[in-house]
């Protein structure tokens, strides 16, 4: 405790005693807490990602697309590898971007050919213009053509093919 007229240490004097400075009763009393610590633990910061995998699929589709064709015309025998990569990867853009257009296109309740569901379902998300009416029968077509190319189906090919 302090005088609050004279600032003299008044914490040996007893209660009932003068301020031995300067003579008043009074006391100015400050309360010191004490002191206060606290821990908080805060989760490491994450971040949320998203990688919308259509978009790097449609751009290897698209090279190697231009790859074969480029092949085809110098080295028509080499067009197969190329063509395989192209047709594969246009499929697997078609089908990371239906997982897209589900969480936002509304479901057209068409059941069948998983080519014929994401046809239906991209047509009422995307303006396909006049040949979006084709799209079921091209889409299914690719996603067999993947089909084929993925698993080593003997085929027949007629003598008028380039490709092995």
């Amino acid at each position: 405790m302090r005088c609050p007229d004279c600032g003299a240490d008044l914490d040996e004097v007893p209660p009932d005693q003068p301020c031995p400075k300067c003579g008043p009763r009074r006391r100015d009393a400050r309360v010191q807490p004490a002191t206060v610590r606290a821990e908080t633990k805060v989760p490491s910061p994450s971040i949320l990602m998203r990688h919308h995998a259509w978009i790097t699929w449609a751009e290897i589709a698209i090279d190697h697309e231009d790859e074969a064709r480029r092949t085809r015309v110098l080295k028509p025998a080499e067009e197969y590898r190329p063509g395989l990569v192209a047709i594969t990867a246009t499929a697997f853009a078609l089908d990371a971007f239906y997982g897209v257009a589900r969480e936002l296109i509304p479901d057209p309740g068409v059941k069948g050919a998983r080519g014929v569901v994401v046809a239906e379902r991209l047509k009422r998300g995307v303006a396909g213009g006049p040949k979006a009416h084709t799209w079921p029968q091209r889409i299914e077509a690719l996603f067999k053509t993947r089909q084929r190319l993925c698993t080593s189906e003997r085929r027949r090919c007629r003598p008028s093919c380039t490709t092995p």
